[in-house]
This record gives structure tokens, C-alpha cells and sequence, in this order.
């Protein structure tokens, strides 16, 4: 009887070693899927855009405005991905329509007020129930000569 060598002993052992490794990660995995759970589509934020503060027909400071849209589904994602031109376009037509600004105070923007106007041209843009809410993400007020008011 031949006996095996200690080639086929040491290839032997590195598959069982492979063998158990690959089991062992796919036993993680699972274990890594049924900790996660699905929080539903995350946020999409849109580039931030400048906004014009005008008082009484004078511009006197910008807004500087991020606005994050949550989806109402994962393929709303895709949507909204895929429509952030348009998006960025409507809204920045939109805030130089009228005046942002809160109570003819040119360092507060009257986001209030601001967002049913930004909600009304993104339901111009996409599907209706692709956008369950609209946030500002980030709203800051830049002087005409680039200080902070």
C-alpha cells in the first residue's frame, strides 16, 4: 500500500482550512444581515445653491441653503437622483422669485415660508409621492462682501 505523500497531506489540509474559513465568513454574513435592519431609503442631499436676500427691492446679504429630500421608497432614490438638475434649476428659480427673508430681517431666512414654495416646484419635477419631506440640511447668511452678518 503507498503511502500518501506529504504533498497531498499539506493540500489536503490547506482545503479543509479554506473550507472552514469560507463557512465561518458565511456564517458571519448572515449573522451581519439579521443584526441590520432596514431604515427605509436614506436622504438625498441636493448641491446647496445661493439665494438672493432681497429687502424692499434691495439685495443686501445671500443665503446659503442645503436642502435634503427623504424618499418615500429606495427606487425614489433613483428618482430624485436622477432629477437633481432640475431640481437644483427649480429651486433656484424659486428663491429669486421673492423675498426669503423673515420679517424684512436680511440675516434670517423664513424657512417656514420657504418650504411649501420649494415643495410646490419639486412636485413640478417628480412623481407625485416620491418625496415623503424636505429639510434644510444647512442655512447660512453670507454679506455682500463675503463676512459673516
Amino acid at each position: 500500500m503507498k503511502t500518501p505523500s506529504y504533498l497531498s497531506l499539506v493540500l489536503a489540509g490547506t482545503l479543509a482550512l479554506t473550507a472552514a474559513t469560507y463557512a465561518r465568513a458565511a456564517e458571519a454574513e448572515k449573522a451581519d444581515k439579521a443584526e441590520k435592519k432596514d431604515d427605509g431609503p436614506s436622504a438625498v442631499d441636493l448641491p446647496p445653491f445661493f439665494a438672493p436676500m432681497n429687502i424692499g427691492g434691495k439685495l443686501t446679504n445671500y443665503a446659503y441653503i442645503t436642502v435634503s429630500l427623504m424618499p418615500t421608497s429606495p427606487t425614489a432614490v433613483v428618482d430624485i437622483r436622477a432629477k437633481v438638475a432640475f431640481l437644483q434649476d427649480a429651486f433656484v428659480r424659486e428663491v429669486n422669485r421673492g423675498t426669503i427673508a423673515k420679517g424684512g430681517d436680511a440675516n434670517v431666512v423664513d424657512t417656514d415660508a420657504l418650504k411649501p414654495r420649494l415643495i410646490e416646484r419639486m412636485n413640478g419635477v417628480l412623481p407625485a409621492g416620491t418625496v415623503a419631506d424636505l429639510k434644510f440640511k444647512e442655512v447660512s447668511i453670507t454679506s455682500l462682501n463675503g463676512k459673516q452678518p
